[in-house]
């Protein structure tokens, strides 16, 4: 049964059930939470969040691997909602896989299998594969023996493309014509914000945005706006500026930031807390919280983000936390697509 828990009440709850909820949670998760401490180091979910919503996590039965189907390129049903795309390591081998949801954490599906992904070569995926807007190609960053190399994945012909090798942070952006990639690119002549074109399999130097590692395109008006160490900012397609807005002084650098989709919401980093603003009232904080931004959901009321690898949701309006997936492996680099 998926738990509800508001941030506005941790206080009460804790105050009065504290010596209840310590004992419970030695007793039942300590040994559990012993084996898992060392997954990860990432900030942990909201605020006095930890102990029950990792304690629920842990009751129940994770969804393992070899329940997981493959999701069908063009299946009417899958695509049906929005989705979530991430990367799970197969236990066997240590390899990657990408894997994806309903927003809900329902239908989980294998998207790539851990061949595809590495073919032509082994590595590991270092920053979150983004899908194209039409759902047949996801593009990502793969670290190798032999450097960093963007990779292009089709997934109706199942063929992979390295289309260029260096490091930065990417911040894999497509057009809305699923035809061009525009990313950061670091290395050879590069050093700098980049666009590949699909068709003509070239790449070409873009103006240089002013930003802090994030830079997000809002495909209705294809604006981009760029995260910077104290604020954002907005340009055009081409580059130009367009306005630039001061939040806080030296906030912390991507990926602690995140935009919606129409540009409406951003989320931001800075001293130890997450922020959500309205761009356009930039200055009214709507709600703070302890731990890294994740996605703005579709409906702009909800965030999905990873707590200690498993998947939950903060209702931006009402505070409300809600777990949404739990696997029996960690969750991380999280995207969204056909939304």
């Amino acid at each position: 049964m998926t738990k509800i828990f508001k941030v506005d009440d941790w206080g009460v709850m804790f105050r009065l059930f504290s010596t209840v909820v310590m004992m419970l949670f030695l007793i039942v998760a300590g040994p559990l939470l012993t084996a898992c401490s060392g997954s990860n180091g990432e900030d942990s979910g909201l605020e006095k969040a930890d102990i029950e919503v990792v304690s629920e996590a842990m009751e129940g039965e994770r969804l393992g691997a070899e329940a997981i189907p493959d999701e069908v390129y063009g299946d009417a049903a899958t695509f049906s909602t929005p989705r979530l795309q991430f990367v799970v390591r197969v236990k066997e081998s240590g390899l990657q896989e990408i894997w994806s949801s309903r927003l809900d954490g329902t239908d989980v599906r294998r998207v790539v299998s851990a061949e595809l992904i590495n073919s032509p070569v082994r590595g590991a995926i270092n920053r979150p594969p983004v899908r194209s807007p039409d759902n047949r190609y996801i593009v990502y960053s793969l670290a190798t023996e032999d450097g960093i190399k963007k990779q292009l994945i089709d997934l109706k012909e199942k063929k992979v493309e390295v289309f260029a090798v260096g490091g930065g942070i990417p911040s894999f952006q497509w057009t809305p014509d699923s035809r061009n990639i525009i990313f950061a690119l670091v290395g050879g002549e590069y050093n700098d914000r980049v666009q590949y074109n699909l068709d003509t399999k070239q790449l070409t130097k873009k103006k240089h945005m002013k930003n802090s590692g994030g830079v997000y395109l809002i495909p209705h008006n294809m604006h981009f706006v760029a995260m910077t160490y104290d604020g954002f900012a907005e340009y055009d397609f081409d580059g130009e500026l367009i306005q630039e807005v001061t939040l806080e002084e030296r906030m912390q650098k991507y990926p602690y930031y995140s935009v919606s989709r129409d540009g409406k919401l951003l989320a931001y980093r800075f001293e130890r807390k997450s922020h959500v603003v309205y761009r356009n009232k930039p200055k009214d904080i709507l709600i703070s919280f302890k731990g890294r931004p994740g996605l703005f959901h579709p409906n702009g009321e909800s965030m999905l983000y990873l707590d200690r690898g498993d998947l939950k949701t903060l209702n931006i309006r009402t505070k409300e936390i809600t777990s949404t997936l739990v696997l029996d492996r960690r969750i991380f680099h999280i995207s969204l697509y056909n939304d």
